[in-house]
């Protein structure tokens, strides 16, 4: 079974966490950040579960990172996730930046 990402939400200090379900072991989370407004507008970060690197909890199903300080506006997350066995699964979210 690939994994699957529950949710997805930009929180205070500039953070994006996604809640990966099912699958196995979950071994890379990667999101892609396009503004809805301006598709040219694109930030890709690497999420980790490891309780550092933006990540508050380690192994809580909750994976982070930090990312630039995005302009207010509507944002699409395209999050893609693999784990130990290959299983590759996507999801995407829509979000919203506040000032």
């Amino acid at each position: 079974t690939p994994p699957k990402a529950r949710s997805a939400e930009l929180v205070p200090g500039n953070l994006l966490e996604v809640q990966v379900i099912e699958g196995g072991a979950v071994k890379s989370v990667k999101a892609r950040i396009v503004r809805t407004a301006d598709p040219s507008f694109e930030v890709e970060v690497e999420l980790n579960d490891t309780g550092i690197g933006g990540d508050r909890i380690a192994q809580d199903t909750i994976f982070s990172a930090v990312v630039p300080d995005l302009p207010a506006g509507a944002y699409r997350a395209i999050v893609e996730m693999t784990d130990g066995t290959g299983n590759a699964g996507t999801d995407t979210f829509d979000l919203r930046r506040r000032e």
